[in-house]
């Protein structure tokens, strides 16, 4: 059974950016300025492939065969937030297809055209009909009118429900009477309407349509990839959960018209670069992507048959440079990873035979006569062992570009008892170019003063110091000094949401970790705690009556009193300074999920300050310290449906809106907490929390893809307590990321520490 609630035109028109060129210095921004926007310089960081450079030696038939026009011209579906987002003030695109493209272009010495697009049907138009070159889109769409090159990226999609749910697994949720919401025509949809046998699929126009479904109680669970149905649970669906395995992964690919084999064949010698030189994972991590993979290496005969192809223009040109030869060395290499287990003895001899017809091409500026030992001892060279033709001749391979310096940061820096921080480190050879790929170990000069971990990550053990922390890669070594402080005494109380114990309640804990009390026990939902200034109330949302209110009750959970009396939602309550008034977020109004409303302190007298429409959502919000002011989170919906999300700050009548923060390259931006001072406001950016001046400027991150969400300053405004990690512990650490210690072991969401 299927049910469609509204499906709207996608074809949108296509936003055409300037491209980007190789320079000395890696590729940078050019181009037409009189396209309809602008790359700007944001757009060049999104080219910089931190050291990494695609080189294509194609010649000029195979490159007039990948872009007839001249310029690479890049189709990239902005729809799809794990291939790429555009900013919704300057149309500019940024993401995991975005660095694709622009790599891929830096090794054919023309320029590049990106051309977004809204959706896949459209992305296909364009690339059927000539507007563009090639397209990152699904590797299963429109595969019978294009030419699908090697995967380079798998989004797992699962289900998203209520931390009420029984559903434990996919499998639990293909039931009768189970509604699942699900955005037409992506992905979910198509396998799920083939697949599922006895729920029923409630299709919408949007993915943010089909989230407020769940978020609304209409729906049992939505369907869609783990990243997006993350975002949705940091901003505005705490109560969610993702079930645990996945029903899907769909594989991301770039795609050619029809009958160009030549150009095909080049996009997939780049694409088999961009997965084993890092360039992906780069890129997944430049994105902040959760739930997604980089493909297993294609089957071998495809990777032989992309190497024949390369080896016979080799043959044909009569020369083996020293980067040619690193670039064979890298395809071999690739093409014998499978084969290293004798798995296909044929394929091995095709090998070979690839290595005699190099045998009478020069490598570098000796000419080798390799003789059948010799040819094996080439191959040890081309997996990385190192071999050398003649005294004058240089090691063919990755491995032959040897490390000069090893370089560790932050240096010095301090880590108190019982806290981590992470240490960064940088290969680099003789002319500072970047090296990836290479081994790195770490070792800490005193174990009983901090350890440090395979990965960089050093956890004081006890006071003292400084203790040297190395990174050695191939004999070189880098250090960071590191001093372990004592623990400063963390004060007062948090209380924060967990369904430890089964259902969402309400929980308060010691700074320290110390204390942990239950103060809410039933069998509905509560959540969203936030403290009266005087300490003496907490305010929270709960479920107990059906629908979500607003409660207030006494510090320790007594007395719990309902406030609001209405049939829509109402949720993210949040006390004035003086404590005479509390603001929430309702869906009593015409917005997508909610507006921002004002009520006195009991209850009475709620007024609407935010005026949204279905297109807009208005929520979280947070009052300044002197009161004049409330930040809150907003989402709004360009005319494709597709949603962008900020932060904003206005007075407390509803007027004078100020933007403190937007997801220009990010992906999402919500949850502002202001420090205690009103100076800075810290939020969330995807998954790492930031902490910016109320006027937007000097944003500060404080992790790198660290999974984090929902600050709450300390009353002195020196310490942030949040959620951290896929298992949600509370953490509290320094403002500037630094410090973080473990308060609780297990769920928890939504912390409000005690004035």
């Amino acid at each position: 059974m299927n049910i469609v609630l509204r499906l709207p035109v996608l074809l949108l028109g296509a936003v055409t950016l300037s491209g980007c060129v190789d320079r000395p210095n890696g590729p940078v921004v050019a181009g037409d300025l009189t396209k309809d926007f602008e790359v700007a310089a944001a757009a060049s960081a999104v080219c910089d492939v931190d050291g990494a450079a695609w080189k294509g030696d194609a010649d000029e038939a195979v490159l007039n065969d990948l872009a007839p026009s001249g310029p690479v011209r890049v189709g990239i579906n902005f729809g799809n937030t794990n291939n790429a987002t555009r900013n919704p003030v300057t149309g500019q695109l940024s993401g995991v297809a975005v660095d694709m493209a622009c790599a891929l272009a830096s090794g054919t010495d023309r320029p590049l055209t990106l051309v977004g697009y809204a959706g896949v049907p459209p992305l296909l138009a364009g690339l059927t009909t000539g507007a563009v070159d090639l397209a990152f889109t699904l590797a299963s769409a429109g595969s019978n009118v294009v030419n699908v090159a090697l995967s380079h990226l798998g989004v797992e999609n699962t289900y998203l429900v209520p931390n009420t749910s029984p559903f434990q697994s996919v499998a639990d949720v293909d039931a009768p009477g189970v509604l699942i919401s699900v955005a037409q025509g992506n992905s979910p949809d198509v396998y799920l309407s083939a697949t599922l046998q006895h729920a029923t699929l409630v299709r919408t126009a949007t993915v943010p349509q089909a989230l407020a479904l769940l978020a609304g109680g209409q729906v049992n669970a939505y369907a869609g990839g783990r990243s997006g149905e993350a975002m949705f649970i940091a901003s505005s669906f705490p109560s969610g959960r993702m079930l645990p395995d996945n029903f899907l992964i769909a594989n991301i690919a770039a795609g050619l018209p029809l009958g160009h084999d030549q150009g095909l064949g080049y996009v997939d010698e780049f694409i088999d670069w961009a997965k084993t030189s890092g360039l992906v994972q780069l890129a997944i991590g430049r994105s902040q992507l959760i739930g997604v993979s980089i493909p297993r290496p294609p089957p071998i005969e495809r990777r032989l048959a992309f190497l024949e192809h390369h080896v016979a223009r080799l043959v044909t040109n009569g020369v083996l440079n020293e980067g040619q030869g690193r670039a064979l060395a890298v395809k071999i290499e690739g093409a014998l990873d499978k084969l290293s287990v004798g798995e296909n003895e044929a394929a091995m001899n095709k090998v070979a035979a690839f290595i005699n017809q190099v045998s009478a091409l020069a490598i570098g500026t000796a000419r080798c006569a390799m003789k059948p030992l010799e040819r094996i001892a080439l191959l040890s060279a081309l997996v990385g062992v190192g071999y050398a033709c003649g005294a004058d001749s240089s090691p063919v391979g990755p491995a032959s570009v040897p490390v000069a310096t090893v370089t560790v940061s932050p240096s010095p820096t301090t880590v108190p008892v019982g806290g981590t921080t992470q240490l960064v480190v940088k290969v680099e050879d003789a002319t500072d170019n970047v090296l990836t790929g290479r081994t790195v170990t770490w070792t800490s000069g005193d174990l009983a003063l901090a350890t440090v971990s395979a990965s960089g990550l050093v956890t004081g053990v006890s006071v003292g110091g400084p203790v040297t922390i190395t990174a050695t890669s191939e004999g070189h070594h880098g250090t960071a000094t590191i001093t372990v402080i004592a623990t400063a005494a963390l004060t007062g109380k948090i209380a924060f949401t967990s369904d430890r114990d089964g259902n969402p309640a309400i929980y308060v804990i010691n700074a320290d970790g110390s204390g942990l009390t239950r103060l809410t026990a039933n069998s509905a939902s509560d959540k969203d705690p936030a403290w009266s200034p005087d300490g003496n109330k907490i305010v929270f949302t709960s479920r107990r009556d059906s629908n979500d209110e607003i409660y207030v009750m006494n510090a320790d959970g007594s007395s719990p009193t309902r406030i609001t009396d209405n049939p829509a939602g109402d949720f993210c309550p949040a006390w004035s300074p003086d404590g005479m008034k509390i603001a929430f977020t309702s869906n009593r109004g015409a917005s997508l999920v909610g507006d921002i409303y004002v009520m006195n302190a009991d209850g009475s007298g709620a007024t609407q300050i935010t005026h949204g429409d279905s297109s807009f959502a208005d929520f979280c919000p947070a009052w300044s310290p002197d009161g004049a002011s409330i930040a809150f989170s907003t989402y709004t919906q360009d005319d494709g449906g597709y949603g962008y999300y900020w932060i904003v700050a206005m007075d407390t009548d509803g007027t004078n809106w100020r933007n403190i923060a937007s997801d220009a390259w990010d992906g999402y931006v919500t949850a502002p907490a202001w420090s205690p001072d009103g100076t800075r406001i810290a939020f969330i950016r995807t998954r790492v929390i930031s902490v910016a001046n109320t006027d937007g400027s000097v944003e500060r991150s404080t992790g790198v893809n660290s999974l984090d969400y929902h600050p709450a300053w300390s009353p002195d405004g020196t310490k942030i307590a949040f959620v951290h990690g896929s298992d949600a512990g509370i953490y509290v650490m320094n403002v500037d990321g630094s410090g973080q210690v473990r308060l609780t072991n297990g769920v928890g969401l939504s912390p409000s520490w005690k004035p």
